[in-house]
Parts: C-alpha cells; structure tokens; sequence
C-alpha cells in the first residue's frame, strides 16, 4: 500500500509540477521585474526632474527648506510605490488566464471522473461556454453582495480590494530602493 501512496502523489506531484512549469508565471516573472526596473530608473528621473524645478522656482511656493529637501523624495516615494502596484497589478493579470484553466481541468477531472478528457478539450468547452474573456476576468470567491449599496459604492470597495491585494507591491519597491540589494 505504501508503493500505490507514493505512487499517486508522484502522479500529481508532476502534473502540478508540470502545470507550474507550463505556466506563465515566469512570464508573469518576467513582467514584473521588468516593470520594477523601469519604475526605478522613472523614479530616479521623476526626482531629478523635481528637483530641477524646485531649484528653479526657489522664490515662491518653493522656498521653504522642508519642500527643497523632502519634495523629491515624496516623488521619488509615490512613483515606486505606484510602479510597485502597477507591477503587481500585471503580474496578476499575467498569470490569470493559466490560474483559470489550472482550475477548469482540475474542475473538469473531479466532476467527470469516470471520463477523461483532454486539457485542450476542456479548455475549449469552457471558451465555447463562457467566451474567451473568463480567463481575464477575477474570479472572486467573497463577493460583497449589498442589495442597498450604490454602484459607485461598489466599485470603491473592489478598487479597496485591488489596492489591498498589489499595494504591498509598492511597499517592497520603496523599501528595495531604500536599503537596496546590500542588506546584510
């Protein structure tokens, strides 16, 4: 009994290694860090550029010592934390449509388990049932359901989710660039 245990979870340990492998999470990867680098040297501009301006306009509204000096950093703050969420949001994005099959089959096989079919099959059905943008759209398992609720109300709670979900993103980039890859 032991060789048929060790034999099935082999069985599914390679199909979901192989699910992993076939998956775009390193095109997800990929997209991601390529953002963060980009966000990063859009940064480094963004805070350049903001300080050009201060010290050209150092009579004014620029004149006090505390926007001089903390004026680009906020910049330089706000857009690595919005390149952060912007990375995430593509990651996510990225990686959706091969979350959605992993599902689809996954679904498929243990409703259907006398009868086997074929990824692309499968695949196929679900494109030909629900058309091609269910592998885009958020799939969302705790959907806030208030009858009383107004649309916009609506949209702010999913932007809140959203936020909550890729802002941790922007954190990262912004504590990245504060202590760097030299951390010891």
């Amino acid at each position: 009994w032991k060789w048929g245990v060790a034999k099935d979870a082999c069985g599914r340990s390679h199909q979901a290694t192989a699910w992993t492998l076939s998956s775009p999470c390193i095109l997800g990867f990929a997209v991601f860090f390529t953002i963060f680098e980009l966000t990063r040297r859009l940064a480094v501009a963004t805070k350049d550029f903001t300080q050009g301006i201060i010290q050209d306009k150092s009579s004014g509204m620029f004149r006090g010592r505390s926007v001089q000096r903390h004026g680009p950093r906020i910049v330089h703050a706000l857009t690595l934390v919005t390149g952060g969420a912007v990375a995430g949001l593509a990651y996510e994005l990225s990686c959706r449509p091969w979350d959605v099959a992993r599902k689809a089959v996954r679904v498929d096989r243990v409703v259907s388990a006398c009868q086997v079919h074929s990824v692309p099959s499968i695949l196929i059905g679900k494109i030909q049932d629900e058309g091609w943008l269910v592998f885009f759209r958020h799939s969302v398992t705790h959907e806030h359901h208030e009858s009383h609720a107004s649309p916009l109300h609506r949209r702010m709670y999913a932007l809140g989710r959203t936020l909550a979900r890729v802002g941790p993103w922007g954190i990262g980039f912004l504590v990245w660039e504060a202590f760097g890859p030299g951390l010891s």
